[in-house]
């Protein structure tokens, strides 16, 4: 039998399709509550924080958080010789190459990736090249891991440095880009490395922002020698008077210095003062470390001695006053001596409660009753740093003390010259780089005192865009052959370029020679790129003068006629009137206004430039305010070639008071303030009075 296989095939679609109806229900019986789709969320990155802008700022001053360390062949320590505040970092060593100290940058790592230079000031006290300081510096870095780098402040990339000067501060800055291989985000440490045993200094480093310069202030000028001041030498009258218990008076026979002393008597009870005037009331004060004076005691109250303490009053313009006593603290007195002169000292920094720029009167106390001498009360200042004089080394007027070096013929020529009649004549047709020099007289030079040096040059040529605006190279040997060029617009100078057919004068400090003895300069050498035809002339150094230690006295009017009228005046030798001496210049006007009078100086000119102070004495007989002289004084100091600058007795920076009817007042006057003229060469100094009358002037003196 056949069998039908369609209801076979029907059936079994019909259980397939049962089958998934079954399982479609059975999912939907279980199925969730749709939920609403969130969108999905892109992430957003988060900006990078904008770096704070570098700021320049001082990271180690020394001041509080600094702990130094010894590394090498140095003590390190806070020294008190400082560039800002009262402390530095100081490197001792007395022996031995190689010295490091260091020290902390901060209180934790320092950032200094930011920055484009790391600064610091050092002051050296060698003096180990060729009487120089002239020394580099090496500076390491440390970061937090310990990792280092050490640089030294002439490696190549690390910026321009000066080299140290001898008890100077100089400034030195390094790139800090050239501080590779360690983390400049957080550097700890800083180590200073230098070759020469001796003291060193180092201080304020800090961290200078990219396109900033280091902030640099102005160091004072050195000051010269502390010398003494006459304050009162009591050689004359109205010099002196009585406090308390005492009878005064100019005393002939007992004296320390001159012919007279301050004598001071009382023959009963205790404490007794008495006192003295300046010669220029008020004196200021303000500069001078100590006040001295000689004291003889004639008392022997103490077991058979004097042995006696002195208190020593100051009283200024105001009349504020304040005692110290010979013995206080931070004074080296001794006691009085029977009689014998003891001198005794008092710091003017102990007169903290006056007004030391006008001190009026100083006054003396002693307990016991008897007989004192005082004499000679004196203070100590700065004198003068001394000051640049010129000494012409080569001025081309004769002789052959010139050569050629590299393409160039050399020759006097007397037709171009700055001074005198002549000038070294350089010439060349072709060719790039020509040199030549000169010899200096003596030969060889010292310049070691010199602080620069100084020539004349007069460039014909035109290849820089129709202009000459070159630049010259200077090259010094010394008499063992060693030599050193340095270009005049090399870091340090101040001097432009040449100018087609004009004298231009070109200055070099002579600190830039470091690699040669300057004590024996024996040539002088000059490169010029282009070809062509250059004059020199009047090559000269610059020498720091010393500083005068004692008055000197350059008018008296004792004799002579070493004056002269100038304007509405008649002047003559009057033995009436005087201040010291036998006589005095007088100047008798009778009508108009305005009236000059001057004296010539011993010697004719005078070379004051050592000298911190002009000073004279003035008598004004005239009453023309108020019944009163009262009157300022013009001062004009000539120098030899008829250059002439006039300063008045009250101008800013002098502390005269105004004359006074029928007495010698002194008047001083700085010769900082005389910067127009030649201090080295005084020809003369004139005064200038207002009103008509008589005037009488004595001893003029240039003070230290």
């Amino acid at each position: 039998m056949k069998l039908n296989r369609f209801p076979y095939a029907w059936r079994l679609t019909a259980l397939l399709l049962i089958a998934v109806m079954l399982l479609a229900a059975c999912a939907r019986a279980t199925e969730a509550p749709a939920s609403t789709a969130e969108p999905t969320v892109v992430p957003t990155e988060v900006p990078a924080p904008t770096p704070e802008p570098a700021v320049t700022k001082v990271i180690q001053d020394f001041e509080t958080a600094a702990t130094p360390y010894d590394v090498s062949g140095a003590t390190a320590s806070l020294g008190d010789v400082a560039y800002n505040g009262a402390v530095s970092l100081k490197s001792a060593s007395t022996e031995g190459e190689w010295h490091t100290v260091g020290v902390n940058l901060s209180s934790g790592p320092v950032d200094v990736s930011q920055y484009g230079q790391l600064c610091f000031f050092v002051y050296d006290t060698t003096a180990n090249n060729n009487g120089k300081a002239a020394n580099t510096v090496g500076v390491k870095l440390y970061d937090a891991t310990g990792a280092s780098v050490e640089r030294y402040t002439d490696n190549e990339g690390v910026g321009d440095n000066r080299k140290t000067k001898t008890n100077e501060w100089v400034d030195m800055c390094m790139n800090l880009v050239s501080f590779t291989e360690i983390d400049q985000t957080k550097v700890e440490k800083i180590e200073f490395t230098m070759y020469w045993a001796g003291d060193y200094y180092f201080d304020d480093i800090t961290l200078v922002a990219k396109g900033d310069e280091l902030a640099v202030k102005e160091m004072p000028k050195p000051a010269g020698p502390e010398v003494a001041y006459t304050f009162q030498d009591f050689e004359a009258e109205d010099t002196y008077y009585t406090d308390y218990q005492a009878e005064v008076s100019l005393d002939t026979e007992v004296f320390h210095g001159g012919k007279s002393s301050f004598k001071a008597f009382s023959t009963e009870g205790e404490w007794h003062a008495f006192g003295a005037y300046p010669a220029t009331r008020p004196l200021d004060l303000s500069a001078a470390s100590k006040v001295c004076f000689w004291i003889n005691d004639t008392t022997t109250n103490n077991d058979g001695k004097a042995d006696n303490t002195v208190g020593v009053k100051l009283f200024d313009a105001s009349g504020a006053n304040q005692e110290v006593w010979t013995d206080a603290e931070g004074t080296s007195n001794g006691k009085t001596v029977t009689g014998e002169f003891v001198q005794m000292c008092l710091p003017t920094e102990l007169f903290d409660q006056v007004d030391l720029k006008s001190i009026d009167k100083i006054q003396f106390a002693m307990f016991w009753a008897g007989t004192y001498y005082v004499d000679d009360i004196e203070f100590f200042a700065p004198g003068a740093a001394g000051a640049e004089k010129p000494v012409v080394v080569a001025d081309f007027e004769s002789g052959e003390a010139f050569y050629p070096d590299y393409q160039a013929d050399v020759s006097l020529d007397t037709e171009v010259f700055k001074n005198g009649k002549s000038s070294l004549k350089s010439v060349s047709t072709e060719g790039e780089w020509h040199a030549w020099g000169a010899y200096p007289t003596p030969q060889p030079f010292d310049a070691s005192a010199a602080t620069k040096l100084c020539f004349w040059i007069n460039d014909t040529t035109t290849n820089n865009d129709g202009k000459a605006d070159n630049t010259v190279g200077v090259k010094l040997f010394d008499a063992s052959g060693a030599n050193q060029e340095v270009w005049t617009d090399a870091e340090g100078t101040s001097n432009g370029k040449t100018v087609t057919g004009e004298f231009v004068q070109m200055c070099l400090p002579t600190e830039l020679y470091d690699q040669i003895d300057l004590k024996t300069v024996d040539k002088i050498q000059f490169a010029m790129f282009w070809a062509g035809t250059y004059y020199v002339d009047d090559i000269e150094f610059f020498v720091m003068t010393a500083a005068a230690t004692e008055p000197a006295l350059v008018a008296d009017f004792e004799s002579g006629e070493a004056f002269y009228p100038d304007y509405q005046a008649e002047v003559s030798l009057d033995t009436a009137v005087f201040k010291n001496g036998k006589s005095s210049l007088k100047s008798v006007s009778t009508e108009g206004e305005w009236h000059a009078w001057g004296a010539f100086p011993a010697p004719q000119p005078f070379d004051a430039s050592g000298y911190s102070t002009l000073c004279f004495w003035l008598n004004d007989t005239t009453t023309n305010n108020d019944g009163k002289a009262d009157n300022t004084v013009g001062v004009k100091l000539f120098d030899a070639s008829g250059a002439n600058q006039e300063v008045w007795s009250d101008a800013e920076g002098t502390s005269n008071g105004k004359t006074v009817t029928g007495e010698f007042v002194q008047m001083c006057i700085p010769t900082e303030l005389y910067d127009q003229i030649d201090l080295t060469a005084v020809d003369k100094i004139q005064f200038a009075m207002f009103w008509a009358g008589t005037y009488y002037i004595d001893d003029i003196e240039f003070l230290p």
